[in-house]
């Protein structure tokens, strides 16, 4: 299993693969369009679970990806730092 977590802005989104023990396994930029998110789901598909921050440009990844038949989790990201503390 995967572990994912997507970084998004309007043009672009940086993308962090983790493994079950926390290991980032893969970082890397994509530009943010439809034929990448295609790539991505492929890539990923029934071996990821993901969480994305509550942006307008990653709700619209949430969205598509969602859509796609992905697991996403929306992330607020004020609140990130309180999880990463406990």
């Amino acid at each position: 299993m995967n572990w994912i977590g997507i970084d998004a802005h309007k043009s672009s989104a940086t993308i962090a693969v983790m493994d079950d023990n926390g290991n980032v396994i893969e970082m890397y930029k994509v530009n943010n369009d439809l034929q990448a998110w295609t790539t991505f789901y492929l890539k990923y598909s029934g071996n990821a679970t993901v969480a994305i921050e509550s942006s307008t440009a990653g709700k619209h990844i949430a969205r598509l990806l969602r859509d796609f038949g992905m697991d996403i989790h929306i992330a607020n990201p004020n609140k990130l730092n309180l999880i990463f503390k406990s």
